[in-house]
């Protein structure tokens, strides 16, 4: 949610862009997102007081978009010097293998997650008729 939250209403420059992140994120359409980011700001203001959590908020999707930048950024330097396999422990609902059809002659990507969560991925990609271009495989933990 928290990389959909930063491509829609994050200021440009975007640090990352996921196309795929609202896609992922379970909500329906940008309401939905919006409303399910508000009850998750709710529950922790409620806690926090809302300063601290909008606080929060901003810096845990900051972080979230930080990190995938920098991954994704690493792995282009590890392309170039002929790295060809990525393993993503802990998938989750990473979309790297979805979102980056230039990638398919030049690397191949396992992803490794509980079954179930592969599963929903899977299932949610295919909604929006998304298609896998590059060549990954499933390695899932139980």
């Amino acid at each position: 949610m928290d990389r959909a939250a930063h491509l829609l209403w994050d200021d440009p420059p975007k640090i990352f862009e996921d196309t795929f992140a609202s896609a992922l994120s379970g909500c329906a359409d940008e309401a939905a997102l919006r409303a399910r980011l508000d009850a998750r700001s709710a529950a922790l203001a409620a806690m926090a007081g809302p300063n601290l959590a909008q606080s929060l908020f901003i810096f845990a999707r900051s972080l979230v978009t930080m990190r995938a930048r920098y991954v994704e950024d690493e792995l282009a330097e590890a392309i170039k010097r002929g790295v060809a396999q990525y393993v993503i422990l802990g998938a989750g609902l990473d979309s790297l293998a979805h979102r980056r059809p230039e990638l398919a002659n030049a690397l191949r990507v396992f992803e490794v997650d509980h079954p179930v969560t592969q599963a929903w991925k899977r299932a949610r990609l295919h909604e929006p008729n998304l298609t896998t271009p590059v060549a990954t495989e499933n390695l899932v933990r139980g």
